[in-house]
């Protein structure tokens, strides 16, 4: 399957192609088929209609620009979908971490509102703590 960078890629690299190809197309339609034959007599011959090859190239132009864009587009379309969807997924991970974090302080907080100070130190303990880094014991306290 198909990742959706390279479906990016392919989408745009298209888009450009088709306006390339598109133009050197054009300029071949309108250069074989801007020309009028005429018949005088018996002989035969041919002249450019410039407002015919004209009308050619525009007629083709507008054509492979307006495809060309609509690759364009998709491929645009496809690359901030691709984009937002990663940017969510990174910031879901984030918020998860600060959640993480958040509820892991919180717990330590409530160990230690919970707990005694030592009239020692002034050193805030746990309540399962009996005995300071001072020497304090809680019962004393």
């Amino acid at each position: 399957m198909l990742s959706d960078e390279t479906i990016i890629k392919t989408g745009r690299f298209l888009g450009y192609a088709n306006m390339v190809l598109g133009l050197i197309g054009s300029f071949m339609l309108a250069s074989k088929f801007g020309i009028t034959y005429r018949t005088e007599d018996v002989i035969l011959g041919s002249e450019r209609n410039v407002g015919l090859t004209i009308a050619i190239f525009i007629g083709c132009m507008f054509e492979v620009c307006i495809t060309s864009f609509i690759l364009l587009g998709i491929s645009s379309v496809l690359e901030n979908q691709y984009s937002k969807a990663a940017g969510n997924q990174q910031r879901s991970t984030m918020l998860s971490k600060l959640a993480d974090e958040v509820s892991e302080k919180e717990r330590k907080d409530a160990i230690i509102n919970s707990g005694w100070r030592c009239p020692n130190c002034g050193r805030k303990n746990a309540s399962s703590i009996k005995v300071c880094l001072c020497g304090q014991e809680k019962f004393d306290a």
